[in-house]
């Protein structure tokens, strides 16, 4: 004896629905469902909007700024200063524009790093002046 042959659902499976998959040329379409008078017609393929990908990548950057940038403390070049004779700083980072680093010990906020704006030397040292 052979073995029956097992009958493919007519209802798609949600993996398939939600990727928008159509079902194949040769799955039954439950004409039962249909009015009289009413085509059967092919259920429309879902897309997802290029917008809505754009709105999630963007609102993943925000959360990623947001959330990174949690334990660094803003201070003036003069805390900075302070903090680095003081014996307070582990490690600085420079850049064009500002200056970035770690304290030895978390402060009494909490906080771990901290950025300040860079100072020109020669105008620093007029400052001092």
């Amino acid at each position: 004896m052979s073995e029956p042959q097992k009958s493919r659902s007519s209802t798609p499976s949600l993996l398939s629905r939600l990727l928008g998959e159509r079902p194949a040329s040769g799955d039954a379409v439950n004409r039962s469902a249909l009015r009289p008078g009413q085509k059967s017609t092919p259920p429309q393929k879902r897309r997802i909007s290029f917008w809505y990908w754009a709105i999630i990548f963007l609102a993943l950057l925000w959360a990623q700024s947001v959330f990174s940038h949690r334990d660094t403390q803003a201070i003036t070049y003069d805390a900075f200063l302070q903090d680095l004779r003081n014996g307070h700083i582990a490690e600085v980072v420079l850049s064009d524009s500002e200056i970035r680093g770690r304290y030895v010990a978390a402060d009494r906020d909490g906080r771990k790093a901290f950025v300040t704006a860079r100072v020109d030397p020669a105008v620093a040292a007029d400052l001092w002046a």
